[in-house]
């Protein structure tokens, strides 16, 4: 609302369902109108950044879980790029950013849905900048590790198993990480 003060009609918050193809149709076609009016581009890039951490174990994960994961991680991306991909070939341009995680590069302990997602995720992008690369259609996957947000800190919970210790054991590493290169590099520029 604040940005929209300043610069009318520059922001538009959009609710969706991305665990559905008809939740990715309407975002698209939402942000596509809304970028559109006044001459507008339409959407120049997509940024697929929701995701899913949910399940542990092959033997004590839910088939819903399991199916979440899935539409996520992985269906979103497909689905969201499927409704893009028309109108980026159209034009010759068009850049779809996904965040996929360190998991879809190496295995995350304790978390089969999550790492397999992942590496679908990751699959995904390199497969939609191969086939789409030469026509104009840029593509990215970022793979941060152990960010932290409300998703990597709930398997820090008690009782949650190996899940929670490879969430310390992220975070420990991450906090380290951090130390180590504050101590290497300032934090600021000094004048």
């Amino acid at each position: 609302a604040e940005l929209n003060a300043k610069r009318p009609n520059s922001v538009l918050a959009v609710t969706a369902d991305v665990s559905t193809e008809n939740g990715n149709k309407q975002l698209v076609a939402t942000a596509r109108q809304f970028l559109s009016q006044n001459g507008g581009n339409g959407i120049d890039l997509f940024f697929a950044n929701a995701g899913v951490g949910n399940g542990t174990l092959i033997e004590t994960t839910s088939e819903s879980d399991w199916n979440l994961a899935f539409n996520v991680n992985v269906h979103a991306h497909r689905w969201a790029a499927k409704y893009l991909i028309e109108e980026w070939l159209k034009t010759g341009r068009g850049y779809f950013c996904s965040t996929a995680s360190a998991a879809g590069l190496l295995s995350q302990i304790g978390s089969m849905p999550y790492s397999m997602t992942k590496s679908a995720a990751v699959a995904f992008a390199e497969s939609l900048a191969i086939t789409y690369g030469d026509r104009g259609i840029r593509v990215s996957c970022l793979c941060p590790q152990g960010v932290n947000t409300n998703m990597l800190r709930q398997g820090d919970t008690p009782g949650a198993g190996i899940a929670s210790d490879v969430v310390r054991s992220a975070a420990t590493f991450s906090n380290l990480m951090k130390l180590r290169l504050s101590c290497l590099m300032p934090l600021s520029k000094k004048s």
